[in-house]
């Protein structure tokens, strides 16, 4: 058995997703204006970034998924702190389900 490394997952999505629904597009593109907004760069800042294994990954990418995201960042919008701790709270979401985001 070969050992499957894990995926960097990015809580925050990273892309525009064309293929999603109008909603869950306008959505990603919000969180990218708020975390921008407050000098969070979505892409490398250590918070939007989470290790994950592929079969967890394949659940993370999904309307559900980015619409629960979005409510957290969106009420956390008014300060870099409050995003912070809105990572926070969805990283600890991710590792009860994966221990990977526990970082073993």
């Amino acid at each position: 058995d070969r050992v499957r490394l894990p995926h960097i997952h990015h809580i925050v999505p990273v892309g525009q997703f064309s293929g999603r629904s109008e909603e869950t597009k306008r959505q990603i593109i919000e969180m990218h204006s708020i975390l921008k907004d407050n000098g969070i760069n979505r892409f490398v800042d250590p918070m939007n970034l989470v290790l994950v294994s592929a079969k967890t990954h394949a659940t993370l990418h999904t309307d559900e998924y980015i619409a629960h995201v979005y409510s957290y960042i969106s009420q956390a919008r008014g300060s870099r702190a409050e995003l912070y701790a809105a990572l926070f709270f969805l990283r600890l979401e991710i590792a009860a389900r994966d221990v990977w985001a526990l970082g073993y």
